[in-house]
């Protein structure tokens, strides 16, 4: 039976004259997504808001890493028979590169019908504004980056439309995600569990008969899930697509055994999705994220320790007036992070990981761009280096080693590492059993830095003080080395030393030279011998220090530190022996007065502190 004449009368009259999308079957591609699909839908209902003030109206945000379905979500919103009833006009803008206030003012005349107006006026705006006429509409912005911080753009509803107008805006920066909504929260969007993965790949995979018949295909098609998918929606119906057309398994199999990244299909619909975002990174965090390449799949990433290897690789860009150099690389980390190619599956812990599909994509990245990378050299120390994992940056500049528990290391192939490989800048040698080094490393004269961390070393070579461009020096549990060498003090660009939990029982003299040190873990003053607490006066560098044993200052001799003038200074660590026949209440709060740690501290410890109260 046809339609009433004025039911037809009434949908011709709220046409508005734009394309109507069809959406996939629901329950194909709202797998996982059901309930944040029903969250958005149930925000957009209008609630004749005529009150709000412009900045509480309308903004949604869908915020997620590459290929977890930002768009398909916003498009089935978009697309439901609820939402296009609610606005009078219904607006999709991909977002460009070059993207800007103007730019969209002209994409939404172009969807929105406007008859009767005249378009020989150049006033996009005002012709814009005549357009809606205080009608709803909603507007999705797809794939907006921190480049587009035009704010009229968010303005934009109460600019031209009724106060329900809303805005979808999907982005892969959580840090702009914050800047658009402020205190209010936006919906995240999280990989799909395993099961929500399978249940997507079989629905758009097994699609004709010879699939059924053969539990081959399914077993194939979960090791696919669980190996290269890693719970992305896009990549999950991308290998499925390809697959629902390949009857014969050795198909399947070579999706398996390929990398998930390539430039053949079907993963090179996936490549050029990571590749789009990776493009809006700036040139140094794409050197930075290309670094992290070189450490195994899985790697637990800590802010402070990546910054200093990259900035000791040379990949951080100079810092601008009043910035300092470490803080270029904790900004680049961030970024990285605000735009998930580095996740942080536990919140409570400051660790960070790669996706599997990002990691794999960072190696396609590092294998595209390096060259000369098979030397004779390099490949007689890899095999010797078997039983770890070690990688070297052309030309030859990083040598990261990885290993999870402690192995020995011949001091020949020590000598062997610094003979050959001279033009190290990058030398990481940590959780080895390693009890001296040869004098050989004084040939590394471009090292820049150097990690013997939970290594067994006991004595470090005078030799070593020669490495004149040493800016990092990393003993970080290193219990049984007792004494750094008297030269210690001629490593004149020494930056950053992590002594910490070493048995060290006091620092050379002569520590005054080395002021370019901004981080100084443990500065431990003997009774006899040594550095004295004097000498920490001219360190203006300073931003972390901690300094042991506070029980052999004389109390007169505590203020000549200066702390007080020490402007960079974030943290500062007070320590006085564990023992108590060695500590005098009285003696300790005289040498914390005299002390006077500047009041712009981020960070203040104070440990075995004898008195109860504290000076003012």
């Amino acid at each position: 039976m046809p339609p009433p004449m004025e039911t037809l009368v009434r949908e011709i009259r709220n046409f508005d004259g734009q394309v109507k999308f069809t959406p996939p079957p629901p329950q194909i591609v709202t797998v996982g997504r059901q309930e944040c699909i029903k969250s958005i839908v149930e925000e957009l209902r209008p609630k004749n808001e005529y009150f709000l003030p412009p900045s509480e109206i309308g903004k949604i945000v869908i915020v997620g890493m590459p290929s977890v379905g930002k768009s398909t979500v916003a498009h089935l919103v978009y697309t439901y028979y609820r939402v296009r009833r609610y606005f009078d006009f219904h607006i999709w803008v991909h977002v460009s590169s070059d993207f800007n206030y103007t730019n969209l003012i002209h994409v939404m005349l172009h969807q929105i019908p406007h008859h009767d107006l005249d378009y020989d006026d150049h006033d996009d705006e005002a012709l814009l504004v005549k357009c809606l006429g205080g009608k709803t509409f909603l507007l999705v912005l797809d794939g907006l980056i921190p480049a587009h911080h035009d704010w009229d753009i968010f303005h934009t509803p109460r600019k031209f439309g009724a106060n329900d107008s809303k805005i979808i805006i999907t982005t892969r920066y959580q840090s702009l995600a914050s800047l658009i909504l402020g205190t209010s929260l936006p919906y995240p969007l999280d990989p799909l569990p395993e099961d929500d993965s399978w249940q997507l790949f079989s629905a758009r995979a097994f699609q004709m008969d010879h699939y059924s018949s053969n539990p081959e295909f399914a077993a194939f098609g979960r090791d696919i899930v669980n190996r290269k998918c890693g719970g992305l929606p896009f990549v999950i119906n991308t290998l499925a697509d390809y697959l629902s057309s390949k009857p014969h398994l050795n198909s399947w199999y070579a999706v398996l055994a390929t990398p998930i990244v390539a430039s053949a299909p079907p993963q090179s619909a996936i490549l050029s999705s990571l590749e789009q975002a990776y493009q809006q990174l700036s040139s140094y965090s794409m050197c930075c994220f290309t670094f992290c390449s070189l450490f195994p799949k899985g790697f637990e990433f800590q802010k402070e320790d990546i910054s200093l290897l990259w900035l000791s690789a040379g990949l951080l860009p100079p810092p601008l007036v009043g910035q300092r150099l470490e803080d270029v690389g904790r900004a680049i980390f961030d970024e990285l992070v605000s735009a998930y190619f580095l996740l942080q599956p536990n919140k409570d812990k400051s660790t960070f990981v790669m996706h599997d599909l990002i990691f794999e994509f960072a190696q396609y990245l590092f294998i595209q761009t390096r060259s000369l990378m098979k030397k004779d050299a390099i490949r007689s120390i890899s095999e010797k280096l078997s039983h770890v994992c070690s990688v070297c940056v052309n030309p030859f500049r990083t040598l990261l080693s990885f290993t999870g528990k402690k192995f020995q290391l011949p001091e020949e192939l020590l000598s062997d590492i610094f003979t050959e490989l001279l033009d190290l800048w990058v030398l990481r040698l940590s959780h080895f059993d390693i009890l001296r080094l040869p004098d050989s490393i004084s040939q590394l004269l471009h090292l820049t830095y150097l990690d013997l961390s939970h290594s067994s070393i006991q004595e470090l070579p005078a030799s070593i003080c020669r490495l004149s461009n040493l800016k990092t020096f990393l003993l970080l549990h290193c219990l049984g080395l007792t004494r750094l060498p008297s030269e210690f003090v001629e490593l004149l660009e020494l930056c950053y030393f992590d002594n910490d939990g070493t048995s060290l029982k006091q620092m050379p003299a002569g520590m005054s030279r080395l002021k370019n040190l901004c981080m100084l873990t443990n500065f431990i003053v003997s009774k006899i011998g040594g550095s004295i607490i004097e000498e920490l006066a001219s360190l203006w560098t300073l931003q972390t220090l901690c300094i042991l044993e506070l029980q052999n200052i004389a109390a007169d001799d505590a203020s000549s530190a200066k702390l007080e003038k020490k402007s960079s200074l974030d943290e500062l660590v007070l320590q006085w022996s564990n023992d108590e026949c060695n500590n005098s209440s009285e003696h300790a709060a005289t040498v914390l007065e005299n002390l006077m740690p500047p009041t712009n501290l981020k960070n203040l410890s104070i440990k075995n502190y004898g008195e109860t109260g504290f000076p003012n």
